[in-house]
């Protein structure tokens, strides 16, 4: 199917059920909130889903298929209507670990996925909707990407957790976001420039998997197992080649020395994924990377840029991102404990002794590692 206005319709043919078949979406009178739905199996999804403000790739059926197909975890997506519009949204994947029992997130690999509604009360009532799912279905824990303010200030601040969400608005012209960037991120450009790095996009299989050999150096180096190939292979085929994003490469002398890996859905972007080769840094060749993907989502006419959480605690990098022009937000994230029957705290547990032990093991071993952790970490 071809995109119109600018948003991809993209589904596989085992997704595209009919009305009344098993996993079809069907809007119902009334304002009801429909439970365990699978946007996958929908194929009115994206255009429903799409008439939320804040809506971002992660509401999105391609990605649920990503999440599905990559882990087999269980969509269940809370989605209120009034009539035929949809008013509000809460994405929902099952994760089943047999030592840990079940848990709902919303949503799992996924940094910012809050409840949206148009409807006054909406967001507080699919929030009370996933917990009650959560307790029916025997949820140990219930984690949401979001929504945290929610709870109100009586709640106190350890039921959550809190991230920087950074934000760049593209609906400027290009020569105002280049005047906008730090003098050391347009100083790099220009430096790519001159050594002669080239930059290229590309939605083939081939170049993501040229992206993924990088990704794997990128995660040695900060000290994590690379996500398995699968997942990639599925970001491609579901998301990427349905024209919900694309892979930017950068090339030294005929090498991929860094590329990215970026989202899009209706008018809004991700910056998902970045990696490079240490031994090119001096090249500067992420900072091209970043820069070309923005005018390309310019000339796409994207109106805004996720750049992804931070945590509270890496200045370093939040500096950089803000680099790049962007706004910085509060992401507060949520989980309730079934058993304490209470929201409890959210660590941050990106970094850690974990880091110094995966720095140290061979890439096989790394790869290895990721490929049976990653399901169950979620």
């Amino acid at each position: 199917m071809k995109p119109r206005d600018g948003i991809p319709l993209c589904l596989g043919k085992e997704e595209l059920a009919s009305p009344g078949r098993p996993g079809a979406l069907s809007a119902p009178e009334g304002s009801g909130v429909l439970e365990g739905q699978d946007p996958a199996r929908s194929p009115n999804w994206d255009q429903a889903v799409l008439g939320l403000t804040g809506v971002n790739s992660f509401f999105s059926a391609n990605w649920a298929r990503v999440l599905k197909d990559s882990y087999g975890y269980q969509p269940m997506y809370l989605a209120a209507w009034q009539d035929a519009t949809m008013t509000g949204c809460l994405p929902l994947m099952e994760i089943e670990v047999l030592a840990r029992g079940r848990r709902g997130v919303a949503l799992p690999f996924s940094d910012e996925v809050a409840p949206l509604g148009t409807v006054p009360g909406q967001t507080q009532r699919l929030l009370r909707d996933a917990m009650e799912l959560g307790r029916g279905r025997g949820w140990r824990y219930l984690e949401v990407h979001g929504g945290g303010e929610l709870l109100g200030n009586e709640s106190g601040h350890s039921v959550q957790g809190s991230f920087l969400g950074h934000q760049i608005d593209l609906r400027k012209p290009i020569e105002e976001l280049f005047r906008k960037l730090d003098g050391s991120i347009r100083r790099g450009i220009r430096a790519a420039e001159r050594s002669g790095v080239q930059v290229e996009f590309t939605t083939q299989g081939e170049g993501m998997r040229a992206y993924y050999a990088l990704h794997c150096l990128t995660r040695k180096r900060h000290g994590l197992p690379p996500q398995p190939w699968s997942f990639f292979k599925k970001i491609h085929e579901c998301v990427l080649a349905c024209g919900q994003g694309f892979v930017t490469l950068a090339r030294h002398g005929g090498q991929v020395v860094a590329g990215a890996v970026f989202l899009t859905f209706g008018r809004s972007a991700i910056y998902k994924y970045g990696a490079s080769d240490l031994a090119h840094q001096h090249l500067r060749p992420n900072n091209l990377v970043m820069w070309e993907s923005i005018r390309r989502l310019v000339e796409q006419q994207m109106d805004c840029l996720n750049l992804g959480r931070t945590s509270l605690s890496n200045e370093g990098l939040r500096r950089f991102k803000q680099g790049w022009g962007s706004s910085d937000y509060l992401m507060k994230y949520l989980k309730y404990d079934y058993k304490r029957r209470a929201f409890v705290g959210v660590a941050d547990q990106a970094h850690g002794w974990h880091n110094a032990v995966f720095q140290r093991l061979p890439m096989a071993m790394l790869r290895l590692t990721g490929s049976l952790l990653y399901r169950y970490c979620g």
